[in-house]
């Protein structure tokens, strides 16, 4: 499989250039609590304000506090590097994730994240970007989309890492089996939809993701066990949790929390709310 060749060719090279705990000189921890922000929606005001939008000067101030607090901002790959390989972190990682791939993340995220020299994951909706690609009439949408050319753009700046938010499972009951479906049809559909976003994203992007962002945070019991036949290496949920990954146990990547950025939130309650979850 392309995947599995590419997954091989990444682990040489991460292997390849690999620095030893010993020539380091200190220990790498082998567990490290890794907080996770979820935001989705920017804006310059409030006039259509919703649960998960926060305006701008929020999300830049979010951004300066936590580098104030010695938070670091890292990929995901990161932290597979770090479990698979012993590659260490920084000595507070942090993970700024957004759903969905609304334009005003393009607009408003990524500019501040150039400036502030910040790192980021998008987990990008296959069908809605593949729509929004072909329609420039995105005035007419509630929500309009980033197309394939903005988000090339961002995963050529190297400071955001593009992962999978389904193609076509952000709606009805989302990743999750649905009522009298059996494990068998389960599987065959979510597969079918998890590689119908890798060829896309590998035929625009040439990449493949790593990392699985649960629709709505909908999962069933089996879920984990498709995504890890499908080659993906880590899944996201909508728990509010600080996870903890460690080394040499790839099952701590999987059903990492999140932290939900409320627009009720200050900058300071959102890194209290951290600090309060990794106590």
């Amino acid at each position: 499989m392309k995947k599995s060749i590419f997954l091989i060719l990444t682990l040489t090279f991460i292997l390849s250039f690999q620095i030893t705990t010993n020539a380091l000189g200190f220990d790498i921890p082998q567990e490290v609590k890794v907080p996770i922000l979820m935001y989705h929606f920017l804006a310059k005001d409030d006039k259509n304000p919703n649960p998960w939008q926060i305006r701008v000067e929020q999300f830049e101030s979010d951004i300066i506090m936590l580098k104030n607090e010695g938070f670091e901002a890292v990929f995901m790959q990161d932290l597979i590097n770090f479990v698979y390989r012993n590659i260490p972190l920084p000595e507070k990682p942090i993970v700024i994730s957004f759903d969905d791939g609304a334009s005003d993340f393009y607009s408003f995220a990524f500019p501040l994240l150039k400036e502030h020299n910040t790192k980021a994951v998008m987990a990008i909706i296959g069908s809605t970007t593949d729509k929004f690609s072909e329609d420039t009439e995105q005035n007419k949408y509630f929500k309009s989309n980033m197309n394939w050319e903005q988000i090339r753009e961002l995963k050529n700046s190297g400071l955001i890492e593009i992962q999978s938010h389904s193609y076509d499972l952000h709606k009805g009951s989302g990743a999750a089996k649905k009522k009298g479906e059996s494990i068998e049809a389960y599987r065959e559909r979510f597969i079918k939809d998890a590689d119908k976003f890798n060829e896309r994203v590998l035929a625009e992007l040439d990449i493949l993701p790593t990392t699985f962002v649960f629709p709505f945070g909908s999962q069933s019991k089996e879920s984990n066990d498709v995504l890890k036949s499908a080659e993906f290496l880590a899944s996201f949920t909508c728990r509010e949790i600080v996870s903890i990954v460690r080394v040499n146990d790839p099952n701590s990547l999987f059903d990492l929390g999140r932290v939900l950025r409320s627009r009720k939130m200050t900058s300071e309650s959102m890194v209290a709310k951290i600090n309060s979850l990794q106590s």
